[in-house]
């Protein structure tokens, strides 16, 4: 499979499983890998990890385990950091297992998060504060058995964003930076500056469509993924 197309590991924002992905997996041209984390999905019965350096660790493991190379790694939102965390591990362990990194929604890894929705101690506040930023359809909203199973995996994926700290390791892969004109959690300037850890090279782009805007630009994404 080396000799064939570049894989892709694809990470998801928080709350959400490797199922998000699973549109992009039919349509890909190359073999693309959606990676699950604890909690959730087929693994539901594990606990959720709060940090992202852990959550990396996990997407390193499972990265291994396919035995690939020089693969690209994706990571929308929360899934962001993780790539970018686990890239930086591979870089120091593996080299030649990563050949580049997309990121998208997110800022970078050196910006403070300007909202810590993980300080809201009232749940119902908490999931009304995580619903407002989008992503997510009116009836499953409506849903409390939904909300049951999603408040911890959400609690969980909060306080592992809301207390990441970078140590700003300079990627040695090309990167590039997705964002949303109209993201109003994730402005331009904060895209822009996952620059700060581009040592290979780097490109921020920027398309519409809120905080999930690559769900609503599949096509033009993977386009990207398969360069």
């Amino acid at each position: 499979m080396n000799a064939g197309p570049h894989p892709i590991f694809c990470i998801p924002h928080a709350g959400a499983g490797a199922s998000v992905f699973r549109g992009w997996q039919q349509r890909a041209a190359a073999p693309l890998v959606a990676l699950g984390l604890p909690g959730r999905e087929a693994a539901h019965r594990d606990p959720c990890l709060r940090s992202i350096h852990d959550m990396a660790a996990h997407a390193v493991a499972s990265i291994r385990r396919h035995g690939l190379q020089a693969a690209t790694l994706f990571g929308h939102s929360m899934g962001a950091l993780v790539a970018y965390e686990a890239a930086c591990r591979l870089q120091q362990e593996q080299p030649g297992a990563v050949r580049r990194v997309v990121v998208s929604g997110c800022r970078g890894p050196l910006v403070a998060p300007p909202l810590r929705l993980s300080a809201i101690a009232d749940d119902d506040a908490f999931m009304d504060a995580v619903a407002q930023m989008g992503g997510m359809p009116p009836e499953t909203a409506a849903s409390e058995a939904v909300w049951d199973y999603l408040l911890p995996i959400l609690r969980a994926d909060i306080a592992a964003v809301d207390g990441y700290q970078s140590r700003g390791e300079p990627l040695r892969v090309p990167l590039t930076a997705l964002g949303a004109h109209d993201d109003p959690f994730v402005p331009p300037t904060a895209v822009a500056a996952w620059g700060e850890v581009a040592a290979a090279g780097f490109q921020p782009l920027l398309m519409s469509g809120g905080h999930f805007f690559v769900f609503h630009h599949g096509d033009a994404v993977l386009a990207l993924l398969h360069l």
